[in-house]
């Protein structure tokens, strides 16, 4: 789709009209036209180097905001729909979030926000209230997210030592914690999400080497590709309607990252390249998710588990390979973590007197203040990640949460009443339409979701497996 729909909404100047200004006046022959034009390339020049440098720095951040644990969730989720239901369903949900996220980022660009983005564009279209509700809203979603990322980590190191026979650290979820801290505590510290973006790029290049060895491990397991074919045409046609709802919840808990997608965005010079990076990303995001579920969805087939790892053979490769893609689930925390964070600081300090991305003004006490909110969340995340009972229920449950709310009713709202007037009925039809089928997929998910968690069967499974 065209990137400004069919509204103008930050349209920069052409070069034409560049020249138009930059030549305008007498001129003084050949050498002050042709001085003229070098300065102007110069300038184009600086300006696109600038551009690709942003790009750059952005979109492994912004991968990294969505390629999390809900990866490993996939391939349940697509064995329990069906590997052709379950591509159609990743590409209407990556298409239709990547135009509902540009919704949001083109009334962040016409109300001109940047630094807390969602609460300051609920603020310019509905007043305070809007800004409170939309804030609300967004600490739940990113909340769900993290709670996520840390419940799959404290599961995974557990399970990591009892497959080494660690007896020292099997079972002993104390400890996990302490692990589990003694990573995130100096990564919490950052302030700035550009500074994120080398770890993040490493993190995204580790997770790609933690796909490859997982598609070698099934090869391994299956004994030869001829038995992947023979899987995939006795399973390929298998639909599951019951499944829909489930399969995009758990989808959407990885592709739901508004907040993470505005951060991003923020940390930008250039507000228009993000545009760019949001078409790829969503691209990326998709190929890997599609891929890695279906695939390894086939090479299990009914004995997929609800966390990919355990299906996967205990052997010096595969658990470093596991250890190592357990730094990317910090990552997508810690990424995750910035929206909760910029929200409780812009509470703490309306006017932006003291937090500010690379500094805290204020003393040791404006400090003591900032830090205590990230250390503080943390140890709430933590807290609720240990009580609940089922990671792949709360998986679908956030990302149903987030395709009702976060990338449905705030998006399309906010986006139809800014720009009434100067969008066409047809647009605003199709983004109603949209709107109503993120509210009953979303809204149904979430009932189906909570049912499932606090049933007799799922509570009677966590207990036996504390």
């Amino acid at each position: 789709m065209d990137q400004h729909l069919d509204i103008n909404v930050g349209t920069a100047e052409s070069s034409d009209d560049c020249t138009r200004l930059l030549g305008s006046g007498p001129a003084d022959g050949n050498t002050r036209q042709h001085g003229q034009t070098l300065e102007q390339d110069h300038e184009k020049n600086q300006i696109d180097s600038e551009n690709r440098k942003d790009y750059h720095m952005a979109l492994p951040t912004f991968v990294r905001g969505y390629v999390g644990s809900g990866l490993l969730a996939l391939p349940f989720v697509f064995y329990q729909a069906g590997i052709v239901w379950g591509f159609i369903l990743t590409i209407i949900c990556c298409l239709s979030n990547h135009y509902l996220m540009k919704l949001v980022a083109l009334t962040c660009d016409d109300c001109g926000v940047s630094r807390d983005a969602w609460g300051n564009m609920c603020k310019a279209v509905g007043g305070r209230r809007l800004k409170i509700i939309g804030e609300v809203s967004l600490l739940v979603s990113q909340l769900g997210t993290c709670i996520g990322e840390t419940m799959f980590a404290l599961k995974f190191l557990n399970y990591a030592f009892c497959a080494l026979s660690i007896d020292s650290m099997c079972d002993q979820g104390y400890k996990h914690v302490i692990l589990y801290l003694a990573v995130i505590i100096p990564l919490t510290a950052v302030t700035n999400m550009r500074h994120l973006s080398w770890p993040n790029e490493i993190a995204d290049f580790a997770t790609v080497a933690f796909i490859t060895v997982t598609v070698l491990l099934g090869i391994s397991q299956l004994g030869s590709l001829g038995s992947f074919f023979t899987n995939l045409e006795g399973n390929f046609f298998t639909v599951n309607l019951g499944q829909t709802a489930l399969f995009c919840g758990t989808l959407l808990y990885a592709i739901g990252g508004v907040g993470a997608i505005l951060d991003v965005r923020n940390s930008m010079n250039n507000k228009q390249v993000f545009y760019r990076v949001l078409r790829n990303g969503f691209l990326v995001i998709g190929l890997h998710f599609g891929f890695f579920g279906a695939f390894n969805s086939l090479v299990s087939l009914d004995k997929t588990q609800e966390i990919y790892l355990y299906n996967l053979p205990v052997s010096t490769i595969s658990l470093s390979s596991q250890i190592v893609y357990l730094f990317t689930i910090t990552m997508t925390y810690i990424t995750n973590q910035f929206p909760i964070i910029t929200i409780l600081e812009n509470w703490a300090d309306p006017d932006d007197h003291y937090f500010h991305d690379d500094r805290t003004e204020g003393g040791k006490k404006m400090q003591a203040i900032r830090y205590s909110m990230r250390y503080g969340l943390l140890v709430v995340v933590i807290a609720i990640a240990c009580l609940l009972p089922s990671f792949n229920l709360l998986l679908s449950l956030v990302g149903s949460y987030n395709f009702m709310v976060m990338n449905g009713l705030i998006p399309v709202l906010t986006y139809n009443s800014h720009f009434k007037g100067r969008i066409s009925t047809r647009t605003m039809i199709i983004n109603m339409g949209l709107l109503l089928f993120c509210v009953i997929f979303g809204g149904f998910g979430m009932i189906q979701s909570v049912y499932k968690m606090f049933a007799p069967e799922t509570l009677a499974a966590a207990s036996a497996s504390s």
